[in-house]
């Protein structure tokens, strides 16, 4: 029989804890998603070629072949003349192929309704895998520069496969800098980001929550004072060095103290990573800031400490593994809901 009872013994610590942001276009509330996709070292595969009737426009969303090919979801098709398309659906021993919006040879742009690829243009499949353990991701041209620290979960083989990003990366770089990959990347693979930048030099990081309560006292309460919670004030107060070249306190700074930039939205994600293929905690939704104090004694680091208001429904709480679910009633030990 149970001699104790059998609770975890780990307590939540703020290792592993990030704290991430991206600049809000001006009038939204919702963050620019990117999409950034795996360019692996090539090995052709030849025998492809477009129908001898069936020229191919800028714009089109679907292919038609000479022949019926295999090819999974994410192939790369490489043509003669210059122009690359990608499958949106796998290909079983089909000459129909579903794929992204052909772009037009001259403008690069999916648009204008001309000719993009001519009529019985011969093609190449162009496949290969980025190995485990790799130190450098060849991408496809990234649209949105990234920063050190960037979480990207690549779909391999089902499995999203996390890399991390260890140094900038500009706008159309096609190599990124990352950690060791822990799995194999495929050529073809994408992942999904809003392009943050870290606050690099956070010491502490703290969400709060402050219900509105309203007097709903009646004469059937007596004496006795009722409330009623009517909604709820959500921030996020935290404190950073100033640290040298990095981008995020920059930002921050000169949203507190340039007046073109005072109204100006932030979507912030702070992030405690719980383990491997455990889901983190994570508090994330567009901000304004409403306190920012700097604090420079003599002989010591500049800090800075801010204040964040989470904006009305732009608000998500992802509660981590082995949390009880008040929505459902359900509980699930850490660890068993991977």
């Amino acid at each position: 029989m149970p001699t104790a009872i059998d609770y975890p013994v780990k307590k939540r610590t703020s290792v592993l804890t990030t704290l991430r942001f991206q600049l809000l276009p001006p009038n939204s509330r919702v963050p620019t998603t990117y999409t950034i996709t795996a360019e692996a070292a090539q090995t052709p595969v030849t025998g492809i070629a477009l129908d001898s009737g069936a020229p191919v426009l800028a714009g089109a969303t679907s292919v038609t072949l000479s022949a019926p090919v295999t090819l999974p979801n994410r192939a790369k098709i490489a043509f003669a003349n210059g122009v690359n398309v990608r499958l949106t659906s796998a290909a079983a021993a089909s000459a129909t192929l579903a794929v992204e919006p052909v772009k037009d040879p001259l403008t690069g742009e999916p648009t204008g309704g001309g000719t993009a690829i001519p009529a019985s243009t011969a093609g190449v499949y162009n496949h290969g895998t980025i190995a485990a353990g790799s130190e450098y991701l060849s991408i496809e041209p990234l649209p949105q520069a990234i920063f050190p620290g960037e979480e990207l979960f690549f779909d391999a083989a089902g499995d999203n496969v996390k890399v991390t990003v260890a140094t900038y990366a500009p706008i159309g770089a096609t190599v990124l800098e990352i950690l060791p990959s822990p799995a194999d990347i495929d050529d073809g693979d994408i992942a999904s980001t809003f392009a943050t930048i870290a606050i690099a030099g956070a010491t502490d990081a703290s969400p709060a929550s402050q219900p509105k309560v309203v007097d709903a006292t009646t004469f059937a309460d007596g004496a006795g004072y009722a409330g009623l919670v009517t909604g709820t004030n959500r921030t996020l107060n935290f404190t950073f060095q100033d640290v040298e070249g990095d981008p995020g306190s920059s930002i921050l700074k000169q949203m507190l103290y340039i007046d073109q930039n005072f109204d100006r939205e932030i979507y912030a994600i702070l992030r405690r990573n719980a383990g491997f293929k455990i889901q983190p905690e994570q508090y994330e939704g567009a901000c304004i800031m409403t306190q920012g104090d700097q604090s420079s004694p003599v002989q010591d680091i500049v800090s800075i400490t801010a204040n964040l208001q989470f904006q009305g429904g732009s608000f998500r709480y992802t509660p981590t593994d082995g949390d009880y679910n008040l929505l459902t009633g359900e509980y699930v030990p850490p660890g068993l809901a991977v």
